[in-house]
């Protein structure tokens, strides 16, 4: 019955959010995950009733998901656990009830707000816009002073201008191409003016000489006289004083959306539904910070009567956002600390005789951060720390010394690796490492056989001491730890915030280390990995040899061949790299495999070529990096199934395809994977011609610079946290990791309030506090059962 219960609460969680929010998006982007969470608790019961609801459940969820239908079927399966099962009712008269309950408040859909309806609504979902509160914080990206009207005897070329007159003629033509264009001559009494709109021959009807027309867009000047081209505009009985006479916002829109109509949606929202929204900051932070009321920054923000005023709304509701992620954070911090983890001895026996078989010694950074983890692991709460390290830091013998000191206080240890190449590459090199100190290592992953995967699943049922590595397979049903003290998570960012959430189900409180070579800026790490400490490794092991990077044009590619053929006949290995891009891995698998076949295996059959890539059967990929690791293969042209893990020291030269199609971070991951023995080595970046300024700067960065924590910042710049980060890695909305970045002082301030509260009501129990854990749902939705769960 405990596992049982056990899904269904991970199973609650997504669903409850998603009721609260009126998000349907939070269930179909966990989709998967949830399915897996259902077919597991079918697995765990025999009860008719409740199977017959979950089915039901399983298929609402599936698909494009209806949340009235999840909301009725979630509704039966509690009341089956509770002992009062009742009937589903799917009537259509519900959703007519759900619809008319909703009305009046921000989580109706916005289809139903004035002006949107079905066609725009689908419009709206696009830019994430689901309900009415998703469309009054979908804020402007900039905006334009259209207070004042230009005399148009003044309006000089360039300018952006906003002007009123009247209509002296209409014109229709069909120039060359059979482009049409619409114009009209408009006087102020001043001058005249020209106006065009091309591809929109509509119009011709709708424009009437005589009437009064209000212009808004850029002036250019043809044939002496003042041109302007597709603006916005509003003939006279249509003035609303929305769009004009006022400051105005500029939002970012999709295909099919128009800026003024955008605006009076948003107009219209506000009107209706802004008294609604409740103010949850202390009135102390309020009169502090001389912060405006959260409905005053709601309306400012969109239509501002100054640009002051829009600085200032846009202050306070940023802050808003970082004191409640602050709060979350704080929150989650604090019921771990109730927690009692597992306190070890940590005794130094293994991990000094690991020392002593190695051929260096552990740098300063590395000694600091096993020091940081030793006293973690022994206090009384658990451990929940974040290690970071550029490519070839030596995060890895962190690690292993943090197990080994697990192994030793009688306790087991997971280590869950992002890919099965790099699972078996760890299970390979710690059990060559740990088996002369009596250590046991073991492998689970999908592409064993049963009785080999089944001996180390019954060892960890058994609480044998020991490591045991993998991949997802750690965290399925079937793998059971009894003595489990330590969880090692290599690479964070290729796993799901649930899967983590899952592997730490796994025990009572184990220990957790999450390791990262994605060098990410302090401050944004601290925040989005808020409930971790941080111990960084900054300085690389000694006796390295030196990493050149150079960047070479198809036309060049001799020079990089050259490279190749000196280097594999010194005995050295290379890597060739081709981009396998999501939206064509089909091309990209092809290109790949045409470039092996008809230009290096020709070229390069005497020193031993070969192909990886991750479309090959699981043995067939294990055979070949075996035959690269020993050295029976010098040259191996791959995908960026390269990117992570594979560690030959031997390897001295790197060649990337396209590389202007990789992104920066990812460049950095991949000559990562040369350059670890003392030899010097050579990252070429091949390029092709005509790539764009941005690319131009990403292959320049890797020219100037090796340090990983300069390229993070580079990378940060270029693409925006978001992208930076991925949206799945971090949960967070891309304005608060904006935010996060572009103001730290405010940052600063939220965090410092965000203690002061917390220490007022540390449960968030009270009414305040029940409210701020609704903003927590609405803003970060699905990461919100882990940020103040």
């Amino acid at each position: 019955m405990n596992d049982l219960l056990h899904y269904l609460k991970l199973i609650e969680r997504p669903i409850n959010i998603a009721i609260r929010t009126r998000r349907n998006d939070i269930l179909n982007k966990n989709q998967n995950t949830i399915l897996q969470w259902i077919d597991s608790a079918l697995k765990k019961t025999t009860n008719k009733k409740l199977i017959d609801a979950l089915k039901i459940l399983r298929k609402d969820i599936t698909g494009e998901v209806d949340l009235i239908m999840v909301t009725d079927t979630w509704k039966k399966v509690k009341s089956i656990l509770l002992g009062k099962p009742e009937e589903i009712k799917r009537k259509e008269d519900q959703r007519i009830e759900v619809r008319e309950t909703t009305a009046n408040r921000m989580d109706m859909p916005v289809q139903y707000v004035k002006g949107v309806g079905p066609k725009r609504a689908k419009l709206l979902n696009k830019l994430n816009i689901e309900t009415v509160r998703d469309l009054i914080y979908f804020f402007p990206r900039d905006y334009e002073d259209r207070s004042q009207l230009r005399r148009f005897d003044e309006i000089e070329e360039g300018e952006n201008i906003t002007a009123y007159g009247r209509i002296v003629d209409v014109d229709r033509k069909e120039v060359s191409g059979g482009r049409k264009v619409v114009s009209a001559l408009v006087s102020d009494g001043h001058g005249i003016i020209e106006v065009l709109w091309w591809g929109m021959p509509y119009l011709y009807n709708k424009l009437g000489r005589g009437e009064m027309i209000l212009i808004s867009g850029k002036a250019g000047v043809f044939g002496g006289r003042i041109q302007i081209t597709n603006p916005e505009f509003e003939l006279g009985e249509d003035f609303d004083g929305i769009n004009y006479g006022r400051i105005v916002p500029i939002y970012p829109l999709t295909r099919g959306i128009y800026q003024k109509n955008i605006r009076r949606i948003i107009h219209s929202a506000i009107k209706t539904y802004v008294q609604q929204v409740e103010e949850f900051l202390p009135e102390y932070v309020i009169e502090e910070e001389s912060f405006m009321g959260i409905k005053e920054a709601i309306e400012s923000i969109h239509f501002p009567a100054t640009i002051s005023d829009a600085r200032e709304a846009k202050r306070r509701l940023t802050f808003n956002s970082l004191f409640l992620l602050q709060l979350g954070i704080l929150r989650r911090k604090m019921k771990l600390l109730d927690k009692k983890g597992i306190s070890m001895l940590c005794e130094d026996g293994l991990s000094i005789a690991l020392q002593k078989t190695l051929p260096f010694k552990p740098t300063n950074s590395q000694l600091r951060a096993i020091n940081e983890i030793k006293n973690d692991m022994m206090s009384e709460r658990p451990m929940m720390r974040l290690l970071q390290g550029d490519v070839g830091s030596g995060k890895t013998l962190v690690a292993t010394i943090s197990a080994l000191m697990t192994v030793e206080s009688g306790y087991q240890v997971a280590i869950m690796a992002p890919t099965e190449i790099l699972a078996r590459q760890h299970h390979r090199n710690l059990n060559a490492q740990l088996s002369p100190l009596g250590v046991r290592v073991f492998l689970m992953v999908g592409g064993q056989s049963d009785n080999e995967r089944s001996e180390s699943v019954m060892s960890a049922r058994e609480g044998e001491v020991g490591i045991y590595i993998g991949t997802h397979a750690l965290i399925q049903e079937k793998v059971k730890f009894e003595n489990l003290g330590l969880v090692i998570i290599d690479e964070q960012h290729r796993f799901g915030i649930h899967q983590r959430a899952e592997l730490l189900s796994k025990s009572i409180l184990p220990n957790l280390l999450v390791m990262t070579a994605t060098p990410i800026p302090r401050t944004l790490a601290l925040t989005i990995y808020g409930d971790l400490d941080l111990s960084v490794i900054d300085e690389m092991p000694p006796g390295r040899g030196k990493r050149t990077t150079i960047v070479v044009n198809e036309s060049e590619r001799e020079r990089a061949e050259d490279i190749i053929v000196s280097n594999l006949k010194e005995g050295k290995q290379a890597f060739i790299v081709y981009p396998l891009i999501d939206e064509s891995e089909k091309m990209d698998l092809k290109a790949a495999t045409y470039a092996f076949k008809k230009i290096w295996l020709p070229k390069f059959t005497d020193f031993g070529v070969a192909l990886l890539h991750g479309r090959m059967p699981k043995d067939e990929q294990h055979r070949i990096m075996a035959d690269f690791e020993n050295g029976r293969v010098k040259l191996l042209v791959t995908t960026t199934v390269a990117e992570v893990g594979i560690d030959v020291s031997n390897a001295t030269v790197m060649v990337v395809e396209c590389a202007d199609r990789f992104g920066l971070s990812q460049l950095h991951q991949l000559r990562g994977r040369i350059g670890r023995g003392s030899d010097q080595s050579y990252c070429i970046l091949m390029r092709r011609d005509n790539i764009t300024e941005v690319a131009e700067a990403r292959l320049k960065a890797l020219e100037q610079t090796d340090d990983g924590f300069k390229i993070a910042e580079e990378d940060l710049r270029l693409r925006g946290p978001g992208e930076f980060l991925g949206a799945r890695q971090s949960g967070i909305p891309d304005r608060v990791l904006v935010a996060i970045i572009e103001e730290p002082q405010l940052l600063k301030k939220a965090k410092n309030y965000a203690e002061r509260y917390i220490k007022e009501d540390p449960y968030l129990k009270s009414n305040r506090g029940a409210l701020i854990r609704r903003y927590i749902d609405e803003i970060f939705g699905e990461i919100s059962d882990h940020i103040v769960s």
